[in-house]
């Protein structure tokens, strides 16, 4: 009799994790973790708790017991609404929702408590109308937009921030490249302008062209026929 007890103790710890909340419009089944149970707080995470009959939310702290295992929600029809599972209050792994016609709605990754990897969404009749990538909770990747199951538009995301299409950032450098070697350019022909001007001062006085003093051929004076003769001019005594 007595071997049978630690038993009987452990099925009923086992019950008093097992719980379920009804609503008008819903029904969901979680467990949780024991009451003296405790975790190692993520700051940045999702933690999901139970208090006073209720699911409480919220980011990097709890006040309650941590949902721990299988979570299913399911509509008033009894058709699902979501499923997944719960890691000492976190959200880990696969998780699924769906329409309230059966229809698939989102299917996505979590890695404690935070969204990672692919994330996928459907419309009402389970056609892909978008996609996410995460990385710890934020969207990085490629997030890709459908139209009738085709893909009509490609965002690339990086660490939450959009980053600027493929195209316009070509064009931004390749006028980035323009404008280097305009620049390049410039600097070459100041330098042999410098380089130039010193040559020519360092060139000895004689070697300098000179004007001459006088010209022999400054006087002008018309001839008879009216074509203008150069006549040598007389020096000066």
């Amino acid at each position: 009799m007595l071997l049978l007890l630690p038993l009987l103790a452990s099925a009923q710890q086992k019950d008093n994790r097992q719980m379920t909340i009804n609503k008008v419009h819903s029904k969901v089944t979680f467990e949780v973790m024991d009451a003296d149970g405790k975790t190692n707080i993520r700051k940045k995470s999702m933690y999901y708790w139970l208090k006073s009959q209720a699911i409480h939310q919220s980011v990097g702290d709890y006040e309650g017991r941590l949902l721990d295992g299988e979570y299913v929600l399911y509509y008033a029809n009894n058709n699902l609404q979501e499923k997944g599972q719960f890691d000492k209050g976190l959200k880990q792994g696969e998780w699924k929702s769906w329409h309230n016609n059966g229809q698939l709605k989102v299917v996505d990754r979590w890695k404690h408590g935070r969204k990672n990897g692919l994330c996928t969404v459907y419309d009402s009749l389970g056609i892909v109308t978008v996609q996410y990538h995460y990385k710890k909770g934020m969207l990085h990747g490629t997030t890709t937009e459908y139209q009738k199951g085709q893909s009509v538009k490609e965002i690339q995301m990086r660490k939450g921030e959009e980053l600027p299409p493929k195209e316009e950032s070509e064009k931004k450098k390749v006028k980035a490249l323009e404008r280097e070697m305009k620049k390049e350019a410039r600097v070459r022909k100041r330098a042999k302008k410098q380089q130039l001007k010193e040559q020519d001062e360092t060139l000895p006085d004689n070697t300098k062209e000179k004007q001459p003093k006088w010209w022999p051929f400054d006087k002008h004076k018309e001839s008879e026929s009216g074509i203008e003769k150069k006549v040598p001019a007389t020096p000066e005594d």
